[in-house]
């Protein structure tokens, strides 16, 4: 076995590296190292610009490689806490002035010390990656290295701090070829192998695969054929491969493929049957052999029984049987039923059914049966007579026509001999018929229940057995009837009385059997009620309400503007016109009557003209009016000016101006007035007008 064979089959296992040592494979390895910088820089790169170490995980499966450390023994990078490598993927420590993308930058992270960072100064190095326990995951070295070593760590965050010591070369070092000249790096020939190459100028690499190992996988459309069928592969495989050897045994006419996913490969006669998969690329080859993978045989063709048409009533199923076969799939209408893949199906659904025996491409399917559904009848009982009987009375009940059978059953029980479709009852109880039609199908009817009576008991409701005059009182029954006699002479079911007294009624059911209840209602005389006449209010002292009345509670409605709305006579003032009713209550009834206050609140007269000239007849100009109190008059001439105010009503114009009698003509007046209650008795449009002065 080869070393590079070690590296890819002891991932997860223990493997025998150099010197015949066993130790624990592990999935990270450094996979490239840059040696040389990429100038002329032999032992004096700068070691935050142009130096990288690749690492790679060789697993299918993450793997955190948080608080991992890589050194030299001078210099040490601690890899920050949580950071996870991706199955398959790379981790570049170094800077991104080295050409590439890094994925820790050493010129930021704050997670290295020493003086040197990847340059390789001499032939006598080593680099040593270990995991936050300090043990050694990977280790190379080339020349005779720097033996021994003692390496520390104080890790960046919450990593702990470490110490390793190394006297001398251990099995898990790799020994390098000797670096080369400025500009160059070692690598693994293939990603994870033993095998290392020098790589200069344009060979340089950083973030890239050196070549990963294949691993072949891939699956068939179908592994379980009949003779003469044929199979499509699909290559699964991962990495990359320069060529494809494809074998299959027992195939023809095409046994082998160099295709990447081959169809149509088809096999002729009954067998078990090995596929080979072999892959090649410059990390070498790699095969995958699944043996008896596919299986060719012969499936004869199954029969269903019974195989004639089959038909079921509604609720009911049929039994129906594979003959032969194994792996069974039932159809209905050609549509797999989930579930059914057993010897017998109970068929609950009218269609047709088939079955397929067999898997994959290797199966044979039956002739279908039909499986009908019969029309279900509908039984139901009408009842010809009353289902309420007296003492000797009898009621009949049918269940109609067209049903080839019918049954009766009294309680449960069959009536031995009642196969008729009507059927005549003389006792209480439940009655149930089954039918059969045609098909054979069976229902069974909704019971009928017969009452028996020697009389019954008739209930009158009141909505009060107390009311007052003039009102009334509802009489109804507590049950409806089919006949109905009131001691009124009324036949509805509900009558309305007005009077006192006694009231009864008779009422009868189907069956003829009757009922009778008496009732007695009182009749309450009303208070009464008066209101008083319509009056008049005025805006100061309002209006007295005069009401009268026998009853023991008042109350005048509404209530705005009444001292008190409880009483016979309370004083009402109403900003306006207001009807108020006053309701008067006893005990148990109560009467209502109304009133109409007017409101007087305030008015004006204003003349339009005035003669001044003595003669003792409309000599002054002045508004008239009364529970006006506040006023305001103002008076203009043809110019505008203000000739005349005054604040009182009673106060007149006599007609002159500065003491000189003022010319006949048009004068402009205006006038503001509130009432008690602070209302404007002239509008904002009414406020001005004109008034004529003759002479």
């Amino acid at each position: 076995m080869t070393r590079v064979k070690l590296i890819f089959q002891c991932i997860f296992f223990l493997c025998f590296i150099k010197g015949g040592s066993l130790v624990q494979a592990q999935c990270i390895v450094i996979n490239e190292i840059l040696i040389n910088g990429p100038g002329s820089c032999d032992g004096s790169c700068n070691p935050s610009t142009e130096e990288w170490t690749e690492l790679y995980n060789t697993c299918s499966t993450p793997v955190n490689i948080g608080c991992f450390v890589l050194s030299d023994g001078e210099f040490t990078v601690t890899i920050p806490q949580g950071t996870i490598l991706a199955a398959n993927d790379y981790y570049v420590i170094g800077s991104p002035n080295s050409g590439g993308t890094v994925d820790l930058n050493l010129a930021t992270c704050n997670c290295a010390s020493g003086t040197l960072i990847g340059t390789y100064s001499n032939s006598d190095e080593q680099t040593v990656l270990f995991n936050g326990s300090g043990a050694i995951v990977d280790a190379v070295y080339w020349g005779n290295g720097d033996f021994p070593m003692n390496i520390s760590s104080g890790g960046p965050g919450a990593c702990s701090n470490v110490n390793v010591n190394i006297s001398n070369v251990s099995t898990a070092f790799e020994h390098l070829p000797t670096p080369g000249t400025n500009g160059c790096s070692v690598a693994r020939k293939c990603d994870g192998s033993s095998v290392w190459e020098q790589r200069c100028a344009p060979l340089m690499s950083i973030n890239a695969t050196n070549g990963a190992p294949l691993v072949p996988a891939f699956i068939a459309s179908d592994t379980t054929i009949c003779p003469s069928n044929c199979v499509n592969y699909t290559n699964l495989s991962t990495g990359t491969a320069t060529s494809w050897l494809w074998s299959f045994a027992g195939a023809s006419p095409i046994s082998s493929s160099t295709a990447y996913s081959p169809n149509f490969i088809c096999y002729v006669s009954n067998g078990s049957y090995t596929v080979t998969l072999q892959g090649t690329n410059g990390c070498g080859t790699f095969t995958l052999t699944k043996p008896g993978y596919i299986t060719v045989s012969s499936i004869p063709v199954p029969q269903i029984s019974p195989s004639a048409p089959q038909a079921f009533c509604p609720g009911d199923s049929v039994l129906l049987s594979s003959t032969v076969g194994a792996g069974y799939q039932w159809k209905l209408n050609n549509v797999n039923i989930p579930g059914a893949t057993q010897q017998t199906l109970w068929a609950k659904t009218p269609g047709s059914y088939s079955v397929k025996i067999g898997s994959g491409n290797c199966t044979n399917t039956s002739p279908p049966v039909t499986v009908s559904l019969s029309a279900l009848p509908t039984a139901t009982i009408s009842a010809n007579g009353p289902t309420t009987i007296c003492t000797g009375g009898t009621s009949s009940l049918s269940a109609g026509s067209g049903f080839n059978s019918y049954a009766w059953l009294f309680n449960n029980a069959l009536l031995s001999g009642e196969t008729a479709s009507t059927l005549s009852v003389s006792n209480p109880g439940n009655y149930t018929v089954i039918v059969t039609n045609s098909n054979g199908c069976k229902d069974t009817s909704l019971a009928t229940t017969i009452g028996f009576s020697t009389g019954f008991s008739v209930t009158i409701l009141a909505t009060d057995t107390v009311f007052c005059k003039g009102k009334n009182v509802q009489l109804s029954l507590s049950a409806s009837y089919p006949t109905v006699l009131w001691s009124t002479g009324e036949n509805t079911p509900t009558i309305a009385v007005t009077l006192g007294g006694k009231y009864s009624v008779i009422a009868s059911n189907s069956a003829g059997c009757s009922g009778k209840d008496t009732i007695r209602v009182r009749m309450l005389p009303a208070p009464s009620a008066n209101a008083g006449k319509d009056t008049l209010a005025d805006c100061t002292n309002g209006a007295k309400l005069n009401g009268s009345s026998s009853g023991t509670t008042f109350l005048w409605s509404p209530s705005d503007g009444l001292d008190d709305p409880t009483v016979l006579n309370p004083i009402a003032k109403p900003e306006s016109t207001t009807t108020y009713t006053l309701t008067v209550s006893d005990a148990l009834c109560s009467w209502s009557d109304e009133v109409l206050v007017t409101v007087d609140c305030g008015n004006l007269y204003i003349p339009n003209s005035f003669s001044p000239n003595g003669d003792g007849m409309n000599d002054y100009f002045k508004a008239l009016g009364n529970n006006v109190t506040e006023f305001e008059m103002r008076i203009y001439n043809r110019w505008g000016e203000l000739i005349f105010e005054s604040t009182q009503i009673n106060q007149a114009w006599d007609g002159t101006y500065m003491n000189y009698p003022a010319p006949s003509g048009v004068y402009v007046r205006e006038i503001k007035a509130v009432n008690p209650l602070g209302k404007k008795l002239l509008s904002d449009a009414m406020r001005f007008g004109t008034i004529v002065l003759y002479r």
